[in-house]
This record gives structure tokens, C-alpha cells and sequence, in this order.
């Protein structure tokens, strides 16, 4: 049996929001045995966004129950199914996360019907719900509302399996997306099967112990699932795919850690199949200074220059000066910095002028950093443990972890840190992580 539901929340952020809505219908894979839906009581306010998307209003979840008054129906509901949604991974922890709150729980085999329908309908432009279920053919009315996307789900799921020969695709699916015809002949489907599912690093070694390659990951089992098959079908060599008895984990609480520690490890051990990290040793840097207008400027200057001052590194002056004139023409500087020049009235001038410099150091921290000096706190990998990464002068520093209890600022943050060679990838991996993640604790100074 099968148990496809979706959610409505309060905002994006699946560690803080709520769920406002809860959808769910009961299935034998043919048709709709039994039906739930409810409206719910977060006990905290909608994002303005979600309510214009979803007509869901604060007024109208005011006297809904809260999910603690309907937990035991839900659970009741979901225990026992395969649980199936549209982006699987994002209903189910919040369904998950609701249920733990309420002392509930909960485990269940998780099918992601997006992944269903790459492998059904292949070769779409898209497979959003409301794209997909258009191109072709299912009913989907009462969009955004959760009643209305379950019912589309599970006529779209039901589809599905019709056409599933064999159900070849719903058992890959039930098994994490692994084919067992894809395997090194070596290497038992449970020790895929039975990884975590937290962030951390995944490593891939042969029976002779040799490093065959490495991965940062916010899923372990998947990541490594999606590896394996990725190897069996790119590797011509096809004796080294059957070497590969072994896969070595560690959990890193998030993402970013795992990708910084992923590259300290490159560093020290090159594996046989991937991109190898070198030592990066940068020469020059486009560092941020004022003229003597008062004018804020960006400037390529050799790296011992930049100390102490925002900037960013490159190996070479040539690389430097590629991206200054990216920057420039990307952001039309000339045409602003004529325009402060220019400018008569002096009120004016100033305010110009401060709005001309406060662009050009956000246009230079947009290719490094957000801020010249910042610690980053995030989730360690168990839960009396955080993680930080430190920046410092726009450098990346090292990162480290310490203790819940532990009061952690500028003063004492040398204490916990690994200190770590800054390369292109790890300030490109975290730039991107501050942009999409919502993070423990940022502190800036």
C-alpha cells in the first residue's frame, strides 16, 4: 500500500517552518482506498509569499488544529505505507520532523515520484508537478493547495505504474534509485543500502585498498546509489568497476564541511577516477582600495599586498585582470564612476559617491565572500556538536569543530580550527552554501 501526501508550509526552510496544510491519500497502486486532509495550525506566521501562492491565510489556520491534535491520524495514516510524494524528500522530513515533535516515530520506504516520472517520461523539459501533469495529461486543479497536488500525484503515481514494466523502475526506485544489474560483482547491495543519509564524505576503495574516488555529499546513500551507477555506465574499463568492494563514510553534519574536507583530503591522496586538487598557491589579487576622490576602486595587486583587505586570489595577474574586467562590464562601473565625477550638485555628489562605493565592494565580495571576516556555525554530525569555517581578512581559513557548550568568537576561534590552503573550489563551495543554506550562526566582525 501506498501513502502519497503533500504539504503546505510556512515558508521554504524545512528546519524552522511549519506545516499549514496535510494532504493525504491511501493507495493500492490502482485506485484511492481512503482519504485526509487538514488545515493546520503552525502556531507561527506565513511567509506573505507562500500566502499569495497558496491562498492559505494566517486567519484561515488560526482555529485548524494543530499538528499535535492530529499526529496520531497522520501516523495512523502513513505507518506501515510506502510513503510517496512530488520532491519525496522535502514532504517526508517535514512529516518526520512534525511527528518527532509530537514523541511519534517514524520510518517508511520513500518513492520520489519526480524520479518515477524521469524514468517513465523521459526527455521532458521539465518535471514540476504542474509542467509534467500538463504535458501529459493529468487533471491537476486547486494548484499549491495540498488536496488538490495529492490527488494530481496519485493519478499521475497510478499512471506510472501501469507503464512500469515489470515495476523494474518502482523497485529501483524502492531501493534508493540502485539497479542491482549495476553492482561491481563484489560489493552486496546492503552495504549501499544501508548507508546513512546525512551529509559527510563517501570514499570508493578496491580490493587492492586504492582510493577509486571520493564525494561530499548531503546524502551519503544516495550520493553513493547515484555514484555506483554513475561508474557502471561512464567506465570503460569495466575490470576496475569489479574491483570495487569497499565504501568508507564520515559524517560531517553538513554539506559545506563535507565538500572543505573533501578537498584536504585530495590534497593528500589522489583518487584514481575524478578531479584532483593541486596546492594552489596564488600570485596576485584584486584587492579593494580608495583614490584619492575618496572613490572606492578594485586593483590587481601582488597577493603579499592584499593582506588584511578584501580581496580575492588568483595564481596569475593575467587571471586577475580577466575577472576585473568582467566585474566592470558586468556592473557598468565606468559609466557610475563618471557619473559621481560629474556631478555638480555636492549633496548630490556625496550621495552617489557613497552609493558608488558600497556597489563595488559588494561587487568584489559577490566573487568571494559575503563578508572580509566571518565565522560560520552550522550542524556538527551528532547533535552536541557544532561546525564552524572561519574567513578572515577574505580568506578562507580552515574549519574545525567544537562543543554545544561551548561560547565560540573571534577571540577564541584558533582553538578549533584545521587550518587549510584556500583553493578556487572551496570558496566557490562556500559562497554557493551561503547563498542557498540558512545556517546556525553567522557572526561577523
Amino acid at each position: 500500500m501506498y501513502a502519497i501526501v503533500d504539504v503546505e508550509t510556512t515558508g521554504n526552510h524545512r528546519g524552522a517552518d511549519r506545516i499549514i496544510e496535510i494532504a493525504i491519500i491511501i493507495s493500492d497502486g490502482k485506485q484511492i482506498i481512503e482519504e485526509f486532509q487538514s488545515l493546520v495550525n503552525p502556531e507561527k506566521s506565513i511567509n506573505p509569499f507562500v500566502e499569495k501562492l497558496t491562498g492559505i491565510t494566517q486567519s484561515m489556520v488560526v482555529n485548524a488544529p494543530k499538528f499535535g491534535e492530529i499526529a496520531d491520524k497522520v501516523f495512523d495514516m502513513l505507518h506501515g505505507k510506502k510513503f510517496v510524494a512530488h520532491n519525496v524528500q522535502f514532504d517526508y522530513s517535514l512529516v518526520e520532523g512534525e511527528l518527532a515533535a509530537c514523541g511519534i516515530g517514524f520510518n517508511a520506504p520513500q518513492i520520489d515520484t519526480i524520479n518515477f516520472a524521469k524514468r517513465i517520461f523521459q526527455g521532458l523539459q521539465s518535471y514540476s508537478l504542474g509542467n509534467l501533469c500538463d504535458a501529459i495529461g493529468v487533471r491537476h486543479g486547486d494548484r499549491h493547495r495540498a488536496y488538490g497536488d495529492t490527488l494530481a500525484t496519485a493519478e499521475l503515481f497510478h499512471m506510472m505504474i501501469e507503464r512500469d514494466e515489470n515495476g523494474s523502475s518502482l523497485t529501483a526506485l524502492l531501493q534508493h534509485g540502485l539497479d542491482e544489474r549495476c553492482l561491481p560483482k563484489n560489493l552486496p547491495k546492503e552495504k549501499l543500502l544501508t548507508l546513512p543519509t546525512v551529509p559527510g564524505i563517501v570514499r570508493f576503495y578496491t580490493d587492492t585498498n586504492q582510493l577509486v574516488s571520493i564525494e561530499a555529499t548531503k546524502n551519503i546513500r544516495k550520493k553513493s546509489i547515484d555514484k555506483i551507477q554513475q561508474l557502471f555506465n561512464d567506465l570503460t574499463d569495466k575490470s576496475l568497476f569489479d574491483q570495487i568492494v569497499e565504501i568508507e563514510f564520515t559524517p560531517t553534519g553538513n554539506e559545506l564541511i563535507a565538500k572543505v574536507m573533501k578537498e584536504n583530503e585530495l590534497l593528500k591522496s589522489a583518487p584514481l577516477i575524478g578531479k584532483v586538487s593541486k596546492k594552489y598557491s596564488p600570485s596576485h589579487a584584486l584587492v579593494l582600495e580608495q583614490n584619492g576622490m575618496g572613490l572606492n576602486t578594485i586593483k590587481p595587486r601582488q597577493v603579499a599586498e592584499a593582506e588584511g583587505r578584501p580581496h580575492i586570489p588568483f595564481p596569475s595577474r593575467t587571471y586577475a585582470n580577466r575577472t576585473l574586467e568582467k566585474i566592470m562590464t558586468k556592473w557598468n562601473f565606468d559609466s557610475a564612476y563618471t557619473a559621481v565625477i560629474s556631478e555638480q550638485n555636492e549633496q548630490l555628489q556625496q550621495k552617489k559617491q557613497a552609493e558608488y562605493n558600497l556597489k563595488i565592494q559588494n561587487a568584489l565580495l559577490s566573487y568571494t565572500y559575503q563578508y572580509p571576516n566571518i565565522i560560520i556555525i552550522d550542524k556538527g554530525s551528532h547533535k552536541d556538536e557544532y561546525s564552524v569555517v572561519w574567513i578572515e581578512g577574505g580568506q578562507y581559513k580552515g574549519y574545525g569543530f567544537f562543543g554545544a557548550d561551548i561560547p565560540l568568537s573571534k577571540d577564541n576561534i584558533g582553538d578549533f580550527i584545521k587550518p587549510q590552503s584556500e583553493n578556487p573550489e572551496i570558496q566557490k563551495s562556500i559562497r554557493n552554501y551561503l547563498k542557498k543554506n540558512k545556517v546556525v550562526k553567522l557572526i561577523r566582525y
